[in-house]
């Protein structure tokens, strides 16, 4: 019975790899056990799961390419006005002349809720607030997200609360998972900025 560790299993591998006494080759190289045997990317893996539920999702190359997607959006799914509390994203509003609203006029109850999320993570699409940082009081209906927030599963997530928390980071944070959309509820649209805002 042999007794080899996971780890020295997986180390064994790479070694033979590297000196070619493998025929697969460094990139076919499957670390199984390892929790690497799927390599998607985190944007993929976001956009797939977001798009699984019925939902809409956009990857974005630049603030052109956000703003021509978030206004086809807007108008596919006849909405007027948004409220947006992000500063950088109301610039980007401004430039294209496509109006906002505050959440506290008369308006704001008929606007779509645009947010900014702190994290998301791509196989659950799940988005993630800090609970501090969230000014909005109702359910938000378009998200965005930048492309280094985007973990790729729960673990990463929750190692990234333990690793803050013991830097005395500790953070109160909000999960919001995408339901599966049924045909008589609006779409929510999930923008990953691939580019420095």
């Amino acid at each position: 019975m042999d007794l080899v560790k996971p780890r020295e299993r997986i180390l064994k591998k790479i070694r033979n790899a590297l000196v070619g006494k493998n025929q697969q080759g460094a990139s076919q190289l499957h670390l199984s056990g390892f929790g690497t045997a799927r390599n998607i990317d985190p944007v993929e893996g976001f956009i797939e799961a977001v798009k699984a539920k019925n939902h809409e999702g956009y990857v974005c190359g630049n603030r052109y390419d956000f703003l021509d997607k978030l206004l086809h959006f807007l108008e596919e799914n006849q909405h007027s006005s948004i409220i947006c509390s992000d500063p950088k994203i109301r610039a980007y509003l401004d430039s294209c002349g496509q109006q906002y609203v505050d959440e506290n006029t008369i308006s704001a109850h008929t606007a779509e809720v645009l947010c900014t999320a702190d994290l998301a993570i791509a196989e659950k699409g799940m988005i993630v607030f800090d609970i501090r940082n969230e000014s909005i009081s109702r359910q938000p209906n378009i998200f965005i997200i930048h492309q280094d927030h985007i973990l790729g599963s729960i673990k990463s997530f929750f190692s990234r609360i333990k690793y803050q928390d013991s830097q005395g980071d500790s953070k109160s944070v909000q999960l919001v998972k995408a339901g599966k959309r049924q045909e008589s509820q609006p779409k929510k649209a999930y923008f990953v900025l691939k580019f420095k805002q």
